[in-house]
């Protein structure tokens, strides 16, 4: 009997394990794609009612203020859920760029500015 409590120990110390890696291959993942977003808090919400048109004044403030060629934006969208009861709350602009180095040299340009 204790033979099989010990076995059955190991077994679920192994399940642990194997969950644990599994759960940090997934966060790894999550970081890689990440790693391309730039984050860009204080941009004034848009006041379009349809999602689509909101989505495309963003892409647009991307490349007018922020200077961002459209080529190298591959999405951008609004972190949160927006809170109409707040009436200047500006949710961040999470912007995914095609490279890292396009992540680098966007975000150089603002801290050298």
């Amino acid at each position: 009997k204790k033979v099989m409590e010990e076995m059955s120990f190991a077994q679920a110390s192994k399940d642990v394990v194997q969950q644990v890696v599994r759960q940090l291959d997934v966060d790894q993942v999550e970081r890689k794609k990440k790693k391309f977003n730039v984050c860009v808090n204080k941009v004034p919400e848009s006041t379009k009612k349809s999602p689509r048109d909101r989505e495309k004044e963003d892409y647009q403030y991307c490349i007018d203020s922020l200077e961002i060629d459209a080529r190298d934006i591959v999405s951008c969208h609004r972190a949160g859920k927006k809170d109409e009861k707040i009436s200047n709350f500006c949710r961040p602009l999470i912007v995914k760029l095609r490279r890292e180095e396009d992540v680098s040299y966007y975000t150089h340009e603002v801290e050298a500015s």
